[in-house]
């Protein structure tokens, strides 16, 4: 069933607002995720996850397929004015559709590969980190270090829907690195000094790729526990690459 909210004042409209930080999303345990494409891959992927869906007049008059399908499919479905909708869009040009999800469940299985992301800070960086590592088939992620939420608008948007099917948890220390170890995997981290170029490296069967952060690096406490540092060979006058860039050719080396 569709209800229809007419007031900025309304509870439901109060707190999709209030998503918009951090510490309200850590509070309530769910984010925003806006946008048709990516709402519709919520839909279809995560349906269990989400609290409910909020769509505009414009959008439903536009998009009545979507619309019916949404008033059949069982959600909870809220239908605002365009102008309740865009004081709670994080776009400057709503498509008129967003959905509640409450936070993905963190967990990671012993698999052959493993992406660790050290201290990421970029919003569009991690985004796009985490939707190559799907076309990579890096499904399992560990986050660590002062990483960028990954549930906030823009890391969510720049998934492109990756976020509902990978793996991963989020590390508060770098304990973890003793029982990735334990667990038969070979760390391989990228760093410029003592470092063996990415072309000569034959992956063993349990690889853990370390990304670290764009200014400063992975982290001496992973590099400490690191089996090989790796890194890329250049040409012309480049001394670094973008992390993103980087992570993208990493984890192909490393594509089974």
């Amino acid at each position: 069933m569709i209800l229809e909210i007419t007031s900025k004042d309304n509870k439901i409209i109060k707190l999709v607002r209030s998503l918009s930080k951090k510490s309200s999303r850590e509070k309530m345990g769910c984010f925003i995720v806006e946008g048709k494409r990516i709402a519709e891959e919520a839909i279809r992927d995560i349906p269990e996850k989400i609290s409910y869906v909020i769509i505009s007049h414009s959008f439903r008059d536009k998009n009545t397929d979507i619309y019916n399908s949404l008033n059949r499919s069982g959600l909870n479905i809220y239908l605002v004015p365009d102008y309740i909708f865009d004081s709670i869009s994080d776009t400057e040009s709503p498509q008129g559709i967003l959905a509640v999800v409450k936070f993905m469940d963190e967990k990671t299985e012993d698999c052959d590969r493993l992406l660790i992301l050290d201290g990421i800070s970029e919003p569009g960086n991690m985004g796009t980190i985490l939707r190559t590592a799907e076309a990579m088939g890096f499904n399992d992620i560990i986050l660590c270090g002062n990483a960028v939420d990954i549930y906030s608008p823009k890391v969510v948007r720049s998934t492109m829907g990756s976020l509902f099917r990978l793996n991963f948890k989020i590390e508060k220390n770098y304990d973890f690195i003793k029982n990735i170890k334990s667990n038969g995997y070979k760390i391989y981290a990228t760093a410029l000094s003592s470092s063996v170029s990415l072309e000569e490296i034959e992956p063993c069967k349990k690889s853990a790729i370390v990304i670290g952060n764009e200014a400063h690096g992975v982290s001496e406490d992973i590099l400490s526990g690191s089996d090989i540092n790796v890194r890329i060979n250049m040409e012309g006058h480049v001394e670094s690459l973008n992390a993103s860039v980087a992570a993208a050719i990493t984890m192909y080396k490393f594509k089974k």
